[in-house]
C-alpha cells in the first residue's frame, strides 16, 4: 500500500490527475491513463 500511496502522492504533486480518477473503483489499484 506504500508503494501505491508514495505513486499517488507523486501523481498528486504534478497536478496532471484527479485523486478521485486514480482509485476509480476504491480498490486500491493506481490507474493512469498514458494516452492522455
Amino acid at each position: 500500500m506504500n508503494k501505491g500511496n508514495k505513486l499517488i502522492n507523486n501523481i498528486v504533486h504534478k497536478g496532471a490527475i484527479d485523486v478521485k480518477a486514480i482509485d476509480k473503483n476504491k480498490d486500491g489499484k493506481v490507474y493512469q491513463d498514458m494516452t492522455d
